[in-house]
């Protein structure tokens, strides 16, 4: 009967160790669990900053080309203006 109250005994204390390992367990992965959300987070609101920044530069892009066009065509027209008035003065002059 001893024996058997020692091997009873022995596998209660194995059972107490699996249960507190099991908690532990339980308990760290809850950890991970609340940690892995947090970091989907966090994720989600770079990739939200992420995708803002891509549309500024985008637009600041946009913008730079049309300023350019804008800056291309008043050069024209400034040019155009000068041709005219040296086409001028060569009419006076051949005149």
């Amino acid at each position: 009967m001893d024996e058997l109250e020692q091997h009873i005994k022995s596998l209660k204390e194995k059972l107490q160790l699996v249960a507190k390992r099991h908690q532990s367990l339980k308990k760290e992965n809850e950890n991970l669990l609340h940690k892995a959300a947090m970091l989907e987070h966090q994720n989600e609101k770079l990739e939200t900053e992420l995708q803002q920044v891509k549309q500024r530069l985008a637009i600041k892009s946009i913008q730079s080309v049309v300023a350019t066009d804008e800056q291309k065509k008043a050069l024209h027209l400034l040019l155009d203006g000068y041709i005219k008035e040296i086409n001028k003065c060569l009419e006076k002059l051949n005149a």
